[in-house]
């Protein structure tokens, strides 16, 4: 009879935390032939006690460890019905995360040009870690620079298929619903001071803090697009193509 699903999950486990069967045994108080006689399967998954022990000595989720027990206990009939569930489940979820790898340009795009934040670091939950968020601006970058849709999803395709595969998953999952809470939600943008129309006490290396969601008075800098490129004005009533006020200018302790 072939060896069960516990049988060669314990032995993963086991190879991976370095320990070895005498090792564990140890920890877990049992014998390293009651290990060898596990990971070969010619043991049954032990009882959920054991398991317990076994799943806290090699660090593992004591619920998946218990379902892997619990699996391979279970008559052949019931196991190979839940195994054909368990690929099923697979192949859908597979199925569903090419599909959102497909639209992912897509669903990016459609945000710009009006809603599309600078960099969405600012609204990162805990749970998103920095590097994803990092791609996220990249992309946006690219967004904002690819003349249409054809050549942004070419150049995302070439950035996500440099990323590991669990991160690249990541960050399908992350993207659109983070640049949009970050497009609606009001936010500080860090930027460099543009080259040229500046007032003289902003001057080129400075970086400015601008805040898009702040009411402009009059003799506010204001970030302004313009037609020939980004502008810091003085406000005055009826300037077009604010985008935001200045609220804070950052120098360097030393200039170049």
């Amino acid at each position: 009879m072939p060896a069960g699903p516990f049988a060669a999950y314990l032995r993963e486990a086991r190879e991976r935390s370095g320990l070895t069967q005498a090792a564990l045994a140890e920890q877990c108080h049992l014998t390293g032939s009651y290990i060898s006689l596990l990971e070969s399967g010619k043991k049954p998954a032990p009882s959920d006690r054991v398991v317990r022990r076994l799943a806290a000595a090699l660090s593992l989720d004591e619920k998946e460890a218990l379902h892997r027990a619990h699996l391979d206990r279970a008559p052949d009939e019931l196991r190979r019905s839940v195994e054909l569930l368990h690929r099923q489940a697979a192949l859908e979820r597979q199925m569903r995360e090419r599909t959102a790898e497909a639209l992912f340009p897509t669903s990016l795009w459609l945000l710009q040009p009006a809603s599309l934040p600078h960099r969405v670091g600012e609204h990162r939950p805990q749970s998103i870690g920095a590097s994803i968020v990092e791609v996220i601006d990249r992309l946006l970058g690219l967004a904002r620079s690819s003349p249409d849709l054809p050549t942004f999803e070419s150049r995302t395709r070439e950035v996500l298929a440099s990323l590991p595969e669990e991160e690249r998953r990541r960050v399908i999952e992350a993207g659109p619903g983070l640049v949009q809470r970050s497009a609606e939600a009001p936010a500080s943008r860090l930027l460099p001071a543009p080259g040229e129309g500046f007032p003289p006490e902003v001057l080129p290396g400075d970086t400015i803090v601008v805040r898009g969601d702040a009411a402009p008075a009059a003799g506010d800098l204001v970030f302004v697009e313009e037609e020939g490129g980004p502008r810091l004005r003085r406000f005055e009533p009826g300037l077009e193509g604010v985008t935001g006020v200045v609220v804070e200018v950052r120098r360097p302790l030393r200039r170049p």
